[in-house]
């Protein structure tokens, strides 16, 4: 009986060990779905700022072309 007292502390460690991976896993997945359903909607927010970054790249561009006009 003692035996069984002194892995029952064991027991809980494993179960409780067990019990946080798989919640880490289902929150994991949990994330990733919602990553992918909402990726729809933040893919065309994420598609402005390039097309801001493009927008900038032009400046400097034209900013060297200014440089070289100048000299």
């Amino acid at each position: 009986m003692p035996y069984g007292r002194r892995l029952t502390p064991l027991a809980r460690l494993l179960v409780a060990g067990v019990a946080f991976l798989v919640m880490l896993i289902v929150v994991a997945v949990v994330f990733f779905v919602v990553v992918v359903s909402t990726g729809v909607n933040s893919g065309a927010e994420v598609s402005n700022p390039p097309a801001s970054v493009q927008t900038v790249q032009p400046s400097p561009s034209a900013v060297t072309g200014g440089w070289t006009s100048g000299d």
